[in-house]
């Protein structure tokens, strides 16, 4: 299982997120630095993560990186935790949204924030969804390649 955190000049808030990841539970946390302008990466770094660079910004970008990444490793993860840089998804929730995955119960597990006046995070709940079991985890391993078709 590998942690997922695309970053965009996040320097202010990346070191909290890293350090608020239960990494015992993961192989590694890989930071998908998103053109950033000031110290995120360096930042990551000093934490211990993995570092990518994506120049082209956007959130989905950076997760693609991150994927073709993860596809190329000799052992691709059987599950991929994706979480904000920016501080706005709580990593103290991770450990929750786990279970259906690892209990082989879901195949996809969000974490939903709930926003309270000003559009600041507020309290958090969390979903689950159930998706049609598309095959083993071989099959899984596979849709990490961003460049296959649906």
């Amino acid at each position: 299982m590998d942690a997922v955190v695309p970053a965009h000049d996040a320097a202010t808030t990346i070191g909290a997120v890293l350090a608020g990841l239960p990494l015992r539970r993961f192989r590694s946390a890989i930071v998908v630095d998103n053109a950033s302008s000031d110290a995120t990466a360096a930042i990551a770094r000093d934490h211990g993560a993995v570092v990518l660079r994506e120049g082209e910004v956007g959130y989905g970008a950076a997760c693609l990186t991150a994927l073709a990444h993860l596809a190329q490793l000799p052992r691709p993860p059987d599950v991929v935790v994706f979480i904000p840089g920016d501080g706005s998804a709580d990593p103290a929730d991770v450990p929750a949204l786990l279970p259906p995955i690892l209990d082989d119960n879901a195949e996809l597990v969000i974490g939903v924030r709930r926003f309270t006046g000003g559009g600041r995070p507020g309290a958090r709940t969390r979903a689950t969804v159930r998706l049609e079991h598309t095959g083993d985890s071989a099959d899984r391993r596979s849709s990490l390649n961003p460049s296959e078709p649906y």
